[in-house]
C-alpha cells in the first residue's frame, strides 16, 4: 500500500508539470491560527480513491496549519473544497483534460480539486498540496 501511494504521489508530481490545466489559484488563507472554515466535501458515493484522496488532504492540510478540515457529503453553503470527477460536472471539457488530466482551481470559499479519473483526482490534490 505504501509503495503504491508513493508510485502514485511521484507519478502525480511528474504530471503536474505536464497534465494540469491552468490553475485560478489566489493567494487566500484557508486556516489560520489553527482554525479553518472549510470543509472538504465528497461526492454521495465517492469512490475508494476519491476517499482517499480527502483524507490525503485532510492529513496534510491538518499538519500545515494545526487546523482540522471536516469531511463532509455534499454540502451547498459554506467554504468548500470539493473532491473527485462529480466535481468536474458541466464546467470543464473532459476531453480536452486527455487521460488522467486534473483541474485545480481555488477562489475565496470554493476550492475545486478533481480529475478525469479517480488517479487524476488524486494527482490534483497532490498538485494543491505541493502548490501550497
Amino acid at each position: 500500500m505504501k509503495r503504491t501511494v508513493f508510485q502514485l504521489l511521484m507519478v502525480g508530481c511528474l504530471l503536474m508539470s505536464c497534465v494540469a490545466s491552468p490553475a485560478l489559484v489566489s493567494d487566500f488563507v484557508v486556516a489560520q491560527g489553527g482554525q479553518t472554515a472549510y470543509q472538504i466535501v465528497l461526492s454521495q458515493v465517492p469512490s475508494e480513491v476519491e476517499t482517499f484522496a480527502a483524507l490525503e488532504l485532510q492529513k496534510y492540510l491538518g499538519r500545515m496549519s494545526g487546523a482540522h478540515f471536516p469531511l463532509r457529503g455534499p454540502a451547498q453553503s459554506g467554504h468548500r473544497i470539493l473532491i473527485g470527477s462529480a466535481s468536474l460536472a458541466g464546467t470543464v471539457n473532459r476531453a480536452a483534460l486527455g487521460f488522467d488530466g486534473f483541474v485545480y482551481q481555488a477562489q475565496p470559499g470554493l476550492i475545486v480539486l478533481a480529475g478525469v479519473t479517480d488517479r487524476a483526482t488524486l494527482f490534483a490534490v497532490y498538485a494543491f498540496l505541493i502548490e501550497k
